[in-house]
């Protein structure tokens, strides 16, 4: 695997903080690799990431991708922090402004929450009278 990655012994001896020795009993056989060495080599390999929620997203080259395919770099956890912040604030104000939760919150059924009432109510819609449209003039 440390092949695939474009790892001579050496490189991959000192990535993994062991001898080249021990790399070597490692391929051979001769001793059994670690199982975090075996985690972390398949990890880098684009083989797996740990547990069940990470299914469908790998790392290519230094870069995290999405099950849909989208990219993400290191530099995108500050875009994350203020987005948490934004959410957080727009939760409060929502608070203040409708006098708890969230604007259109929603039981796990899909009904509005027991015992919150509307903030608008929406006006009657105009119901046909039977017979249909407009009514006509008699000549």
């Amino acid at each position: 695997m440390r092949l695939n990655l474009g790892w001579d012994r050496a490189t991959c001896a000192k990535n993994f903080h062991v001898t080249e020795r021990t790399l070597h009993n490692w391929e051979t056989g001769k001793n059994d690799i670690p199982f975090t060495a075996y985690k972390l080599l398949r990890l880098l390999n684009r083989m797996e990431l740990p547990g069940d929620s990470w299914h469908g997203w790998y790392f290519l080259g230094g870069t995290l991708y999405t099950p849909e395919g989208h990219p993400l770099t290191g530099q995108d956890g500050s875009w994350w922090s203020l987005l948490v912040r934004r959410a957080a604030m727009f939760d409060q104000l929502c608070t203040r402004v409708h006098g708890g939760g969230t604007v259109g919150a929603r039981t796990p059924g899909g009904a509005p929450p027991a015992g919150r009432a509307r903030a608008r109510a929406r006006p009657p819609s105009p119901r046909r009278q039977p017979g249909g449209g407009a009514k006509r003039r008699r000549p």
